[in-house]
């Protein structure tokens, strides 16, 4: 467990401060929240650290000011080494994960259209280095997607636009084999908490589109989906993952 008496002594308040905040705990399927809140205000006051749920490791840590994040905050990848660190205060990295990529082309907005153009990075979701996929699948509707894929199986490709502030937005369908999937991943996007940062082209904030692909497979005893194509994700693509193993029960004979 990644810096666990560290963490655990983020939240070790002095009396006087004690009487001022509560540490909250809230927790899901992707990711547990351990964070402290102003009694009067209700506002994040103080620690906040994130925790993956399967392993105790630590997804990100900072701390919050009157409902802002403040200071140096670390963020981590699910398997453990860090990956990035970004400062609050002077809005900058002090150190970003690495693309893999010397070259980062991406769609940029030119009166309305989206050439590919060389950018020095890509837009940034500021979070762990799977929380933007993870806080998609956290608003999905599992059970419906699990329904509509016994049916039919196949890839979404959806758009959205992260503009020179930051904002995320004109959340578009490139193309489906199902509109009603389509229409579940929009609205869990729409739902998704967290900042942006834009993409950097010579130093300038620039307006990008970036794309999300939505894998999405049913296994029921056949070879269908494990005959599909695997997707790996490169700057400015996410890759979302959702497959699932469905069990037949045989029907016993009458004989």
């Amino acid at each position: 467990m990644k810096f666990l008496t560290g963490i655990l002594l983020l939240f070790c308040a002095v009396p006087s401060e004690a009487q001022k905040v509560k540490t909250k705990i809230e927790k899901n399927s992707y990711f547990k929240e351990i964070y402290q809140i102003d009694k009067a205000s209700k506002l994040k006051n103080g620690a906040y650290v994130q925790l993956n749920p399967l392993n105790k490791d630590t997804l990100c840590a900072g701390r919050f000011s009157k409902g802002e994040p403040i200071g140096l905050w670390k963020f981590y990848s699910k398997d453990g080494p860090l990956t990035h660190t970004y400062d609050y205060n002077s809005q900058s990295f002090r150190k970003i994960i690495n693309t893999g990529s010397d070259s980062i082309e991406l769609p940029v907005m030119r009166n309305g259209a989206f050439p590919i153009e060389s950018v020095d990075r890509e837009p940034f979701y500021l979070g762990y280095n799977e929380e933007f996929k993870d806080r998609i699948l956290l608003h999905l509707d599992i059970e419906k997607i699990i329904n509509l894929a016994k049916k039919n199986q196949g890839i979404t490709v959806l758009s959205l636009v992260v503009d020179p502030r930051g904002q995320p937005r004109a959340i578009r369908t490139e193309e489906t084999h199902d509109l009603e999937i389509a229409k579940l991943l929009i609205a869990a996007i729409k739902q998704v908490e967290g900042a942006w940062l834009p993409a950097i082209q010579s130093g300038i904030p620039v307006s990008t589109k970036i794309y999300l692909l939505h894998d999405l497979r049913f296994s029921a005893g056949n070879t269908t989906a494990s005959a599909m194509p695997e997707f790996n994700e490169r700057p400015g693509v996410y890759v979302l993952n959702t497959h699932f193993i469905g069990v037949r029960r045989a029907i016993p004979s009458n004989r």
